[in-house]
């Protein structure tokens, strides 16, 4: 359902070193379980990433 609604890439830059549907879920993670940014699971992305995604 979520994946339409993802932007791609822009051309003619670097690729992406990771994947945004990752960082999605980082987000839904936090939101639902009310969590810290600093308590992410070490297998999502790292919190940095998620926040400046997320702001």
């Amino acid at each position: 359902m979520v994946e339409p609604l993802i932007r791609p890439a822009k051309r003619g830059g670097r690729r992406r070193s990771l994947d945004v549907r990752e960082v999605l879920n980082a987000m839904f993670y936090v939101l639902s379980t009310g969590c810290q940014w600093q308590a992410l699971p070490k297998d999502l992305p790292p919190k940095s990433t998620a926040w400046g995604y997320f702001s």
